[in-house]
């Protein structure tokens, strides 16, 4: 089968595909639909992007760890991963070895609560005094996916979130990656 180079344009509303080799195809709500009959996934234009970021910031800056057109993540913006894409990006977002297109397992973001000005040590509250602090004494809440899904230890005491999560205070003064989603 010949290798097929494909184009797709994006403006406003407006999708285009390009086809530039030989051959017609046709596109379906899970990709394109080559004449061999292979289809080619493709990633939904309706769904958000998300990632991790590869850079890591204080709990002071946090909040300006991401790329413009995202922001730090709401736990609850990412609770539910099958809504979300991960974005695959090298040098940008983190990955591991077997990640295969989506987030890496076993390692903490900095991410945002939805809870009152705190600096306790207690994940899930604990928000560097709104993202304003890298004091050692102050605390903000991280979060990553479970990597040992027979050993739920990944923190201690460890906090189940829902499908896979786990979280728990980070120390201000850790600099840490960021969970990052778009606008």
């Amino acid at each position: 089968m010949p290798k097929r180079d494909l184009a797709l344009v994006v403006s406003g509303a407006l999708l285009s595909v390009v086809l530039l080799g030989a051959g017609t195809l046709a596109l379906s709500g899970d990709g394109i639909l080559f004449p061999d009959g292979t289809l080619q996934r493709t990633a939904s234009l309706t769904r958000k992007s998300y990632y991790l970021s590869a850079f890591t910031a204080f709990g002071n800056t946090a909040i300006q760890g991401c790329i413009n057109g995202y922001h730090m993540a709401s736990l609850w913006e990412l609770v539910d991963l099958s809504a979300l894409d991960y974005l695959n990006f090298p040098f940008l977002a983190l990955t591991k070895a077997d990640s295969a297109g989506g987030p890496p397992s076993g390692i903490a973001g900095w991410v945002r609560t939805g809870y009152d000005n705190d600096g306790t040590s207690q994940g899930g509250r604990a928000n560097c005094f709104t993202w304003s602090s890298n004091s050692s004494s102050d605390f903000g809440s991280v979060a990553g996916l479970q990597s040992l899904w027979d050993d739920l230890s990944f923190s201690n005491p460890p906090t189940l979130i829902g499908d896979g999560w786990r979280g728990f205070g980070q120390r201000c003064d850790v600099s840490t990656a960021v969970w990052c989603v778009a606008d």
